[in-house]
């Protein structure tokens, strides 16, 4: 796993600024962790729930009560879904036309903004601005399949995608089997 995400479960950061860093330098075999937090669902917003994590943008790091914890990035719920596919996934998905794996994991408790960050709702119910990482990469990676098929000797392109779900610590391929 070359990327991990985050997220904080209904913590919200109190800036519109992501850090923007470049992320990649250094090892590139390195996880990187990059938490983005979600904005106040309409619900919360109503019962007065107030956003409780301070960003630190120099240090890349949240603040939460006396408590700091320091990422590769962090993002706040402000953050565009074009955006972060651009600082954090597009890299990834072009190594992997370079011979190379790449994971993404989002990571949190029911609410943090797991289903938000991948958008794996459903493309046909989300507006483009809105769609997260996995239609995102779904299409840019066959756009370079048919980029590299459209040359003179087009290689041999094999494309293998693996969905799973980990909950209550059980494992489940959502693109297996009858729920599929």
């Amino acid at each position: 796993a070359r990327y991990m995400e985050s997220t904080i479960n209904k913590f919200n950061m109190q800036t519109t600024a992501a850090i923007r860093r470049d992320i990649w330098s250094g090892d590139e075999h390195q996880i990187r962790v990059i938490v983005r937090s979600r904005p106040l669902s309409a619900q919360e917003k109503a019962c007065g729930d107030a956003e409780c994590i301070e960003l630190m943008e120099d240090i890349c790091q949240i603040k939460l009560e006396n408590k700091r914890f320091t990422f590769d990035a962090v993002y706040p719920f402000s953050s565009s879904q074009e955006g972060i596919y651009q600082d954090c996934i597009d890299q990834l998905v072009s190594s992997c036309f370079e011979g190379f794996n790449a994971t993404v994991l989002a990571y949190g408790q029911t609410g943090s903004g797991k289903t938000h960050t991948m958008g794996s709702t459903g493309p046909s119910s989300v507006p483009d601005e809105d769609q997260g990482i996995i239609p995102r990469a779904i299409r840019h990676i066959f756009r370079e399949v048919a980029d590299r098929r459209r040359r003179p000797a087009p290689p041999d392109i094999r494309v293998s995608v693996t969905f799973l779900e980990i909950y209550n610590e059980e494992i489940r391929d959502l693109l297996d089997g009858p729920a599929a």
